[in-house]
């Protein structure tokens, strides 16, 4: 094989599925599971979805009652798998990889594209986890960077692996050396742990460089290469889609349980059926559990994380909607045993978090509203026309206090000159400052303690009226 692949640049971009179903429901075969019903059902209880769920006009509901009822449909027409069935298609998917793998492993590009972004990877480690997956789930700091060494461990006998084979003169006495290299180096790919995106994204690479490479000049090792991994693509395909469109059915049940939450059904479908693609593409036969148990976990990560990410008008971080959540059920449980809402003191110790934590998350609860919105039944007016602007006092605010100071003003006539000055002064009614004994004091020239007594006798005074009876004479203007 001649190879002119050494200066080619792939683009670089987010990893995304480039297996969907794409085809007529009912051209797909297959499959099973125990919690899909009758579609005939499930479509009956969606006759009347409601504005709230479709957060749609009239129109708009109408048309995505269409587009379900003819989803249901079509997917009715789809049998269900058997175990056994599901067996072959997960091994079929597995056949169909190893194809793609050795297909690779006959041109250079895969390894260079590795190859090339080690220096990369060893800069910035995070960014591993966008290519590579790890064996089990990681816990701890020490596990990331055990994890860390190894992938980049083997990236570096890649690379010297590569750098031996190409050293090696293309002879007939050299074939079996350059077989057992480039069989470690298969090994090596493998053993590292590839995303399925991750291998989405090189195939699809990689078949347009050889593409590219075919049209210029005719080199039929190329164009066999290119021929093998179309074969790989189409029978791993074919796996995936029985798979994934026999357990529709599932996604469905499960979406109806997230209706209300902010986002439309068919929403919650399609993105159901994202989780539900990434389960074709990860799911083991060999630990013993049905498809459709695996594909429901994977089912509700893609619809709740859909929800936290696009349900709010102001997004909220994951973190946050998962504290949240621990916070409601907290808060329930607590209602279940006392009988009365839980208090922020509560949520915090039976969390053992700090109560400035529990306030701050319970702050960011309220959903933001517009002041443009329409309210009333006639929709003729803004919500905003009834908030209260805080920097003038409202009408009946002012008309109880302008009643209160002129009935106050009535009750001082009772007192004395001095006295009723002192009132006033004090209590600020004349200028709406309220003056301190020693400025009261000042003015009548008398000690800060003779105004205190005078104010105290005052006080008195006015009491006393209204206890003897006297109040309807001193509000006699009334």
């Amino acid at each position: 094989m001649k190879e002119s692949h050494d200066d080619f640049n792939l683009r670089e971009g987010n990893f995304g599925f480039s297996l969907y179903i794409d085809r007529p429901l009912s051209e797909n075969q297959g499959f099973g599971d125990e919690d899909q019903g009758d579609t005939s059902n499930l479509l009956e209880q969606d006759r009347l979805i409601s504005s709230a769920d479709l957060n749609s006009s009239e129109g708009d509901q109408e048309e995505d009652y269409n587009l379900l009822q003819i989803y249901m449909n079509e997917m009715g027409k789809i049998p269900l798998l058997t175990p056994e069935r599901e067996i072959e298609l997960a091994r079929k998917r597995e056949k169909a990889e190893q194809f793609l793998l050795k297909a690779l492993a006959r041109t250079k590009l895969s390894y260079l594209e590795l190859i090339k972004r080690e220096k990369h990877w060893r800069e910035h480690p995070e960014a591993l986890f966008t290519w590579f997956e790890p064996g089990c789930r990681l816990k701890g700091k020490e596990a990331l960077v055990q994890f860390r060494r190894q992938v980049l461990s083997r990236l570096s006998r890649l690379k010297a692996l590569y750098t031996r084979l190409q050293s090696l003169p293309r002879r007939r006495k050299n074939s079996l050396a350059r077989a057992r290299i480039v069989w470690r180096m298969i090994q090596l790919v493998s053993s590292l742990g590839l995303r399925p995106e991750t291998k989405t994204f090189l195939l699809k690479s990689i078949e347009e460089n050889l593409e590219a490479s075919v049209r210029k000049k005719e080199s039929s090792e190329e164009r066999k290469i290119l021929e093998s991994l179309k074969v790989g693509q189409k029978m791993l395909e074919e796996a995936l889609q029985e798979l994934a469109a026999a357990n529709l059915r599932l996604v469905i049940s499960i979406a109806k349980k997230y209706q209300y939450r902010g986002l439309p059904l068919l929403d919650l479908i399609q993105e159901g059926n994202i989780g539900l693609m990434k389960a074709a593409l990860r799911y083991d036969y060999r630990r013993g559990y049905r498809f459709s148990t695996y594909a429901t976990w994977w089912i509700r990560q893609a619809i709740t994380r859909a929800i936290a990410d696009q349900a709010r008008t102001v997004r909220l971080p994951v973190h946050l909607i998962e504290l949240l959540h621990r916070i409601n059920q907290a808060s329930q449980q607590i209602l279940r045993e006392m009988g009365r809402e839980a208090s922020v003191e509560e949520l915090s110790r039976r969390l053992h978090l700090p109560e400035e934590k529990v306030k701050e998350a319970l702050n960011q609860v309220a959903e933001p509203v517009s002041l443009d919105m329409t309210v009333g039944p006639d929709h003729d007016t803004f919500l905003a026309d009834f908030i209260r602007d805080d920097k003038f006092p409202s009408p009946d605010d002012q008309t109880a206090q302008n009643y209160l100071r002129h009935k106050v003003i009535e009750a001082l006539k009772f007192l004395s000159e001095r006295e009723a000055q002192i009132i006033r002064l004090r209590f600020g009614l004349e200028d709406e400052r309220e003056h301190t004994l020693e400025e009261v004091g000042h003015k009548f020239g008398l000690t800060r303690e003779r105004i205190r007594q005078l104010e105290i006798r005052a006080l008195r005074k006015l009491k006393n009226l209204a206890l003897h009876g006297l109040k309807s004479e001193a509000f006699s203007s009334s």
